[in-house]
């Protein structure tokens, strides 16, 4: 990750990300239909608790099953709201104010509706805790410090990083140039 964000900020240094301006708008838009189609069946996938992983997995969602579909209609609606508020409301504290209202609103009407915070992790309507919770940085003891790492795999790994590195860059211009496209 780290030689990733250098090679990112060599790419802004040398100001490379320009030439993403040369590119056609229909591949600007081919990228980030790409991009959103995978947000949007990550999203199905979370809201779900199904495995939607290729166009041919999405039958699953359209079952008459009255959990499933509420959960698909919840998230439809949360994302509706969220649009909403993203193009017509021209606070800067509007999606915020979303973002954080979202989770308490849902919990109020658990409290309201009378429904236990049991019987919302057994209906997959809340993710089941951690047992045993970890802090990020206690991921370096799987390493024994830095001792476990196989640092002899490392040059072969350069091609891949340069790549990691480019599609990063690259990727991260061709959302600028989206964004930009959106401002008047």
């Amino acid at each position: 990750t780290a030689i990733t964000g250098v090679g990112v900020w060599v790419v802004g240094w040398l100001k490379l990300s320009k030439y993403v301006q040369l590119l056609p708008l229909p591949v600007i838009g081919g990228y980030l239909g790409y991009i959103g189609y995978f947000c949007l069946a990550a999203g199905a996938s979370v809201a779900t608790g199904l495995s939607i992983e290729g166009f041919g997995t999405w039958q699953q969602c359209f079952v008459l099953d009255p959990i499933l579909l509420s959960k698909l209609g919840l998230s439809l609606s949360l994302a509706a709201l969220l649009f909403f508020f993203s193009y017509k409301v021209k606070h800067v504290a509007a999606l915020p104010a979303v973002l954080i209202s979202t989770p308490l609103l849902f919990f109020l009407a658990l409290g309201v509706s009378g429904v236990s915070l049991e019987t919302a992790r057994n209906e997959k309507w809340i993710p089941e805790p951690e047992q045993h919770p970890h802090s990020g940085w206690e991921a370096f003891h799987l390493y024994n410090g830095f001792r476990n790492i196989a640092w002899h795999t490392l040059p072969s790994q350069a091609s891949n990083v340069i790549l990691l590195a480019c599609f990063v860059a690259f990727g991260s211009a061709l959302d600028i140039a989206a964004i930009q496209t959106e401002q008047p």
